[in-house]
């Protein structure tokens, strides 16, 4: 399964049954938080990162990171922060850091009155880099398949992804990259540094692997991974379970999307 390569026909089919973004996934999502500490511990670079529950926290987060922030509102139901206006970016002082963590609360009580807030999400901003999109999905012919293409909202535009089924080798992971259109942009354009291709080998390895030791998983959606000279950073993430009294890495039954928890989760580690 590990050597199979999608043609051109099959990586337009899957790309045209792959969940989209505004879609729901079955299954029944991880909040940011418990995704990004199952992929922790699994390996994958998600970076620092920080479950601010009030305005304070939110501040002290700033101060720590040292550099401009990203606030994000994590509360049941609301898996599209942005739409809903959860999302603060280029936060770089303590007053917008209080006035932001304020904001997206506000924001996410307004569109959803039923929702339980655990707090806001505070991760460094991503540097600059190519956007690219890498997750994994449980297939019911090939088993989990690794995705890597064009990232951002506009990924069902250009349609531009390799896949192969795990277990993928360093050799594949390598062979998916090159077989992407936007190849040249990961070796330097136009003037623009090339990018760390190894770093991207090893987190398609990373995923790869998270999906076969986890077979509770459904889908991973990464969306952006910045990719840089320096590495990769993820941005968004996105984890689905299929069963919510399934432990997962760890963390405990997962619980359906909407669903209040048990604990209120505080991450000390993110993109």
């Amino acid at each position: 399964r590990g050597r199979t390569h999608a043609t051109h026909a099959q990586r337009s089919s899957f790309a045209t049954a792959a969940p989209r973004r505004d879609e729901a996934a079955p299954g029944h999502a991880l909040s940011e938080p418990e995704a990004r500490t199952l992929l922790a511990a699994h390996g994958l670079p998600v970076g620092p990162w920080t479950l601010a529950t009030d305005a304070d926290a939110a501040v002290d987060a700033l101060q720590r990171l040292g550099r401009p922030v990203a606030l994000k509102v994590v509360a049941s139901g609301i898996v599209h922060k942005s739409d809903i206006g959860g999302v603060v970016l280029d936060v770089a002082t303590p007053e917008d850091a209080r006035r932001g963590f304020e904001q997206v609360v506000a924001r996410a009580r307004t569109a959803r009155p039923d929702s339980t807030v655990e707090g806001v999400l505070v991760a460094p901003m991503a540097g600059a880099g190519v956007e690219l999109l890498v997750g994994a999905a449980s297939d019911p012919s090939f088993g989990p398949l690794v995705t890597v293409g064009a990232g951002g909202t506009a990924v069902e535009v250009h349609a531009d992804v390799a896949f192969r089924a795990a277990p993928v080798t360093p050799l594949e992971a390598r062979e998916m990259l090159d077989e992407l259109r936007l190849a040249p942009l990961l070796d330097g354009f136009r003037g623009s540094a090339p990018v760390d291709r190894e770093a991207l080998v090893a987190l398609l390895l990373a995923v790869s692997r998270l999906f076969e030791r986890e077979p509770a998983l459904v889908e991973l959606d990464l969306n952006p991974v910045i990719s840089g000279p320096q590495g990769v950073e993820l941005v968004d993430v996105r984890v689905v379970v299929g069963h919510p009294t399934t432990y997962v890495g760890g963390l405990g039954p997962a619980r359906p999307a909407g669903a209040t928890p048990a604990t209120p989760g505080a991450g000390q580690r993110k993109t």
